[in-house]
């Protein structure tokens, strides 16, 4: 089964649409906005393109340990 993530504009909406939800028998799970980060960031890593490879002398680079 689909999912739908749903972000109120503000507590009034919250709760409504926590009550509906109750009222029509619908699972609902409250995430906080870091949690949601973190999917976005999952989501963002299982697309990255993993085909080439870096060395290690160009990440440090990029860190500016070189």
């Amino acid at each position: 089964m689909q999912s739908l993530l749903i972000t109120p504009k503000d507590e009034a909406e919250f709760s409504l649409l926590s009550a509906l939800l109750e009222r029509m028998h619908v699972t609902a799970t409250v995430i906080a906005d870091d949690d949601k980060e973190d999917i976005g960031m999952g989501i963002l890593i299982r697309e990255a393109d993993r085909s080439q490879q870096v060395s290690r002398e160009s990440i440090f680079k990029a860190l500016g340990r070189q």
